[in-house]
């Protein structure tokens, strides 16, 4: 009897094991600073994709890279409705250091 129970239990749980991951999309986000009117364009991920939209969640940061007066900028940025400061970060990419 238990046999059955087990059986369905690992198909049911097989599909976790794939090892397959959402695929990441990069997208673009201009932003004018409200104090400065300054206008930024950068490219940054989001964690739910719908159909054109791109949501970000409260308390998780994100990477963002923009180029600003020819210096290019990597970063990280809060998501959700109101951004949280990140403090600082220390980012290591490849075999570089931080």
């Amino acid at each position: 009897m238990k046999t059955p129970a087990i059986l369905m239990l690992a198909l049911a749980l097989s599909g976790c094991a794939t090892g397959q991951r959402p695929s990441v999309e990069w997208i673009a986000v201009r932003d004018t600073d409200q104090f400065t009117d300054k206008s930024t364009c950068g490219v940054t991920v989001g964690s739910f994709y719908t159909g054109g939209s791109v949501f970000t969640a409260s308390n998780h940061y994100y990477p963002y890279i923009e180029s600003v007066n020819g210096e290019l900028r990597v970063g990280i940025r809060s998501g959700g409705r109101f951004k949280i400061p990140v403090g600082d970060v220390q980012l290591r990419i490849d075999q570089n250091p931080a």
